[in-house]
């Protein structure tokens, strides 16, 4: 269940990003909800989660995510090794 979470996670932070791009206000905001969610069951399960967002010309842009200490998204830019290293654990 976790892998598929995180998974989740970098799919929705993507379009997040691409939406944002686009000044999709309604997309962006949801999938940033949609994150949030997914980010709530992953500490429902006793992980370590901190995230942040920002207004990007009314879009809710994703900034930052950190799972267990491993960065995912910072400065709103994928890390594919994170990713990577957290599928691992």
């Amino acid at each position: 269940m976790f892998n598929s979470l995180i998974h989740r996670i970098e799919k929705a932070a993507s379009l997040n990003f691409e939406n944002a791009d686009k000044f999709d206000v309604q997309r962006s905001s949801f999938t940033a909800g949609m994150l949030r969610g997914y980010l709530d069951v992953i500490m429902s399960m006793g992980h370590d989660v901190e995230s942040g967002s920002w207004d990007d010309n009314g879009c809710d842009r994703i900034g930052y995510i950190k799972i267990d200490d491993v960065i995912l998204v910072k400065n709103s830019k994928l890390d594919i090794d994170g990713y990577a290293a957290l599928l691992k654990k």
